[in-house]
């Protein structure tokens, strides 16, 4: 109990401490910013029960401090360097936001909508008597689509995963540090 306390607490100081940086950030302190980075860093390697909310959390530090070095050296105005900070998150969130969009109820409901007919097909008389020769053709075709989707899947985290190590290269840091393994698994 005394451990869920204190992770509540590193997670709640690192968020104060994320809002902080923001604010800087937005209003142009960006010296401000960057020195809040190690205090920041600390909180959210006390967070550690929830590897989640760690990964978000160094995510967001290490491209809040990216986005304030980058608008020291190119003089970037206050909104310029939120734009890059928000451009940067998004940049950060594409390898999971196209996991999930291949991962999602949806295709897995479609999973199932194609395994549940063809196991009508194979165990119901009154399905194979109405289809009679179209039987196989559509279990074939059934089975194809299953394939496919497969295959897309495949696709599509191999893409997030090599999305997920070039913007951690980015970073400078190790994918698995800011990843959870799903967006760096390329196949099944």
């Amino acid at each position: 109990m005394v451990e869920m306390v204190k992770e509540a607490k590193s997670v709640r100081d690192a968020m104060e401490i994320r809002k902080e940086a923001f604010s800087n950030l937005k209003n142009g302190r960006y010296d401000d910013v960057l020195n809040v980075i190690p205090e920041w860093r600390e909180a959210v390697n006390k967070a550690e029960s929830s590897k989640y909310i760690q990964k978000c959390l160094r995510a967001e530090m290490l491209i809040c401090e990216k986005a304030a070095k980058e608008a020291m050296e190119k003089n970037l105005t206050p909104e310029q360097a939120d734009v890059l900070r928000e451009r940067l998150w998004t940049e950060y969130m594409l390898p999971s936001w196209l996991v999930d969009g291949v991962t999602d109820s949806r295709m897995e409901k479609i999973t199932e909508i194609i395994r549940s007919i063809e196991d009508d097909i194979i165990k119901e008389p009154f399905m194979k008597q109405q289809l009679g020769e179209k039987v196989p053709e559509l279990i074939s075709f059934l089975k194809t689509m299953m394939t496919n989707c497969e295959e897309m899947e495949k696709l599509v985290r191999e893409k997030a995963s090599q999305l997920a190590r070039e913007f951690a290269n980015k970073l400078g840091v190790p994918p698995e540090m800011i990843y959870e393994g799903g967006v760096l698994t390329p196949s099944l």
